[in-house]
């Protein structure tokens, strides 16, 4: 995709979520802030950086539109996002920890994007989401992309403080990419060779295929699965909280969940529900007795 596009797009997209997403990360963040694109620019290296920064990096795109991204931003950012979640002052140093919860906060914001925006090209679609600090250049340079791309130029404001953030997307030339395009040339030269009348029509050959046979094997590699072992959880219940709360949580907190005192539990093969059960103890272990169970074919599809 060349940069015209590619420009054109983004920043097409940015102007379509820019109100939820300065909603949404206001809510999540427990801070009145806004974010503007300030600047689309060509580029094919990361040169506008000041070490160390804090970076995500991830696929998006799916198979429709594939794009390598980098997005970095300033440790004082990253801690000044971790004080405004918790209510209270944050360290220099960043752990593990404070890296899942920024993982969590960009996924919050790609969740209420999705809620608006209608998705069709997979824009949204973020695949192999990793977030790091980069000390220095070459912690970057290990996940840009190839060839020309774009960088774009964000400024995050809050009532006190303005903070830079920028991206970097290269797009991924993809296998359906060039079939399309070859698709297209080959409807081209068809047009072309119908109007001058030299069409070279010929029956399309199919080999038969024994229904007997294909049963066979389907029952051959069902019985090749049958000694595969898989993990078997009894889900308690759920809930979905803030990430502000979650670092309030310690010792002696109660986490209220979605099931009833009493209420059958959700029996679990590969996170796919298959039967629900009560709660039995057996030689001084839990156990779980089947109360209700899924039809075969919904037991099935647990297998992958």
């Amino acid at each position: 995709m060349n940069f015209e596009k590619l420009k054109n797009q983004l920043s097409q997209n940015f102007q379509t979520v820019n109100e939820d997403v300065n909603k949404t990360l206001s809510q999540l963040l427990n801070q009145k802030v806004s974010i503007d694109a300030v600047s689309f620019e060509k580029t094919a290296e990361i040169t506008e950086e000041k070490y160390p920064v804090v970076s995500l990096s991830f696929l998006s795109g799916g198979s429709i539109n594939p794009a390598v991204n980098i997005v970095a931003f300033s440790k004082d950012l990253a801690i000044s996002m971790l004080s405004w979640i918790t209510g209270e002052s944050s360290k220099d140093d960043l752990s593990e920890d404070h890296f899942e919860a920024i993982k969590e906060i960009f996924e919050r914001l790609i969740d209420g994007i999705k809620i608006s925006f209608p998705d069709d090209k997979a824009t949204l679609q973020i695949e192999k989401l990793k977030v790091f600090q980069a000390n220095e250049l070459k912690f970057l340079d290990e996940f840009k992309g190839s060839g020309e791309g774009i960088i774009i130029k964000y400024e995050l404001e809050t009532t006190e403080k303005k903070y830079p953030i920028n991206q970097y997307v290269w797009s991924i030339s993809t296998e359906k990419t060039e079939r399309k395009d070859s698709m297209v040339e080959n409807k081209e030269n068809t047009s072309e060779a119908m109007e001058t009348g030299k069409v070279n029509v010929q029956p399309a050959e199919f080999t038969s295929i024994e229904k007997k046979g294909i049963e066979n094997e389907v029952n051959g590699n069902v019985d090749m699965l049958l000694d595969v072992e898989l993990d078997v959880t009894v889900e308690l219940g759920k809930k979905s909280i803030l990430i502000s709360d979650i670092f309030k949580l310690g010792i002696g907190s109660i986490v209220e969940l979605d099931k009833f005192a009493g209420e059958n539990l959700d029996i679990l093969v590969n996170s796919k529900k298959i039967a629900e059960g009560e709660v039995v103890v057996v030689d001084d272990q839990f156990g779980i007795r089947i109360t209700q169970l899924a039809n075969p074919k919904e037991r099935l599809k647990s297998l992958g």
